[in-house]
This record gives C-alpha cells, structure tokens and sequence, in this order.
C-alpha cells in the first residue's frame, strides 16, 4: 500500500545528518509500493535543500543528486491537493488540529485515499492519530 509522504521524511532520505531507522522505514516502503504527496511536497522539499545550501549542509553536487534520487522514486504527486477548493477543509483541519495549512494538506491527503502517512513532525502525527489516520511505524507496531 502507498503512504503519504510529508516533506520532513524526504528531507530525511537527503540530510545524513537528519537520517533515522523511521526514514529509511519509510523509503523501503515507497521504493516498494510507491507514495502519494500533495502538489506542495515539491516546493517544500525544495526549499528544505536550498535551505540545506544556504547553510552549507549539503554542496550542490549533493543536492542535484538529491533531486535525481527522488526523481526516481515511484511518488504521485496529487495535483487536487491545490485547487481553491480545498482551501475550507485545509483551513477545517488546520484549525481543528493546530496544523499549518501545508500539514493539513498532508493529513487530508491521507484521508481521502485511505493511506498511512509518514512524518517526522510530532504535531501532524498526533493530529493524525486523532483523526484516525494510520502513521507508518505504528500500525505496523499494533500501536494505532
């Protein structure tokens, strides 16, 4: 089964620095069945390397490499995710949980097609759990 990726698991695969056993959990697990990412992941992950840059913790060598790595990965990018109309459920969501419009993306995302998610943000986690929505790592463990 896909997962929805947020962009705090991709920035994982990229940063040796920011690299767990959950964000290599969840890379076996794309590069298996595949993810689904709102159409914001490529903007956010993008500003996450050029930050990584900026403060000389990746060389633009590495962060070509980076894009070409996750180029390769079998990840849909979900273009629905950035119509205006789902500007009232993301504000709905965001509120409800405390999660940031681009957070809440992820979490809606999640909802409507049914898949686990994959995050290393603690906010959009327990707002996931409390909407019901399955977390990478956890249902595998029982622990929902």
């Amino acid at each position: 089964m896909k997962l929805v990726v947020d962009a705090s698991v991709a920035l994982d695969w990229v940063f040796d620095s920011e690299r767990t056993p959950y964000g290599q959990e969840a890379l076996s697990h794309v590069i298996d069945a595949g993810a689904a990412v709102p159409a914001l992941w490529p903007v956010e992950v993008a500003n996450g390397l050029l930050s990584g840059l900026r403060r000389r913790r990746i060389t633009e060598p590495e962060m070509a490499e980076a894009v070409s790595m996750l180029a390769s990965l079998p990840i849909e990018i979900v273009a629905t995710t950035a119509s205006l109309a789902t500007m009232p459920p993301l504000l709905e969501q965001g509120a409800r949980f405390g999660l940031s419009a681009y957070d809440a993306s992820y979490l809606l995302l999640a909802q409507r097609e049914g898949l686990p998610l994959a995050t290393n943000d603690a906010r959009l986690r327990g707002a996931a759990q409390l909407a019901g929505v399955p977390i990478l790592g956890l249902e595998t463990a029982g622990a929902r």
